[in-house]
């Protein structure tokens, strides 16, 4: 998990999350873990956190803004977010799109089910770009990443491997064209 990541690099380390199951498993993991009812109110004094990471949450939010807005009263003046959340315009998502078909990939029943998604925010480059910026900070580096090759989103390839990485040389064209390529973006 990106805790356990984080914590293995950081002098100190506090995750939040609105879930009991998900504090319950980061605890389990050893990690300083608590649950809050709201992103977009931390139970932090100002000025607490030198880093801010937030991977794959921002989607899910009613209004990310308030989220982003609360984690900039929380770190230092300095300090840094690193967001991430998937790419809305991913080429998959794009031919998706072109047959009709919407995919918020969220489990593995949202192609069937797309409404039950929890995926409630859609962002490009530039609109998480945008959402930094307009909450206070200072973007600094953005772009995208590549978790798993390109057959993990083909029909019918996928349960041949489904756990394929991402080649070097896709992880590396998913940097250089973030806006098709990349499954994921990232703002710091």
């Amino acid at each position: 998990t990106s805790g356990v990541w984080c914590q293995t690099r950081a002098a100190s380390y506090v995750g939040v999350d609105v879930s009991a199951a998900a504090v319950a498993v980061a605890r389990d993991r050893g990690l300083d873990a608590r649950r809050i009812d709201d992103a977009s109110t931390l139970p932090f004094e100002e000025d607490s956190f030198d880093v801010a990471v937030c991977v794959e949450v921002l989607e899910h939010l009613v209004e990310p803004q308030l989220a982003v807005a609360e984690i900039g009263r929380v770190l230092r003046p300095g300090g840094r977010l690193i967001a991430t959340v998937p790419n809305v315009v991913h080429w998959r998502n794009r031919i998706d799109a072109l047959v009709g078909r919407w995919n918020p990939r969220g489990d593995h029943l949202s192609a069937a089910e797309p409404w039950r998604d929890a995926h409630l925010r859609f962002f490009t480059l530039r609109s998480l770009t945008s959402l930094a910026q307009r909450c206070g900070f200072e973007v600094v580096d953005r772009g995208g990443y590549a978790e798993h090759g390109w057959a993990h989103f083909v029909p019918g390839l996928r349960r041949l491997n489904p756990s394929a990485r991402a080649s070097p040389a896709t992880r590396r064209v998913a940097e250089l064209h973030p806006q098709l390529l990349a499954a994921n973006l990232y703002v710091v």
